[in-house]
C-alpha cells in the first residue's frame, strides 16, 4: 500500500514538474519575443536618431546656402544698379 502512495506522490510530482516545465518554456518564448521586439525598437530608434542628425545637418547646409544666395543676389543687384548708372552716365 505504501508503495502505491509513493508511486502516486512521485507521479503527481512528475506531473507538476512537467506542467512547470511547460510554463517555463512558454515564459522563455515570451521573453525571446520581447527581447526581439526591444532589439527591433532599438534599431529603429538608432535609425531615427541618425536621420534627425542628418536632417539637422541638411537644414544647416540649406540655411548657409540660402544666406550665400541672398548675399550673391544683393551683390548682383548692386552691380546692376552700378551698371545702370554707368549707362545713364
Amino acid at each position: 500500500m505504501i508503495y502505491i502512495i509513493v508511486i502516486l506522490v512521485i507521479y503527481i510530482l512528475a506531473m507538476i514538474a512537467i506542467s512547470e516545465s511547460y510554463k517555463i518554456d512558454a515564459l522563455k518564448q515570451e521573453n525571446k519575443v520581447l527581447r526581439d521586439r526591444i532589439e527591433e525598437t532599438k534599431k529603429w530608434y538608432e535609425f531615427e536618431m541618425k536621420m534627425r542628425v542628418e536632417l539637422a545637418r541638411n537644414d544647416e547646409r540649406y540655411k548657409i546656402n540660402a544666406e550665400l544666395f541672398s548675399k550673391e543676389c544683393e551683390e548682383f543687384t548692386r552691380q546692376c544698379e552700378e551698371y545702370k548708372k554707368l549707362l545713364k552716365g
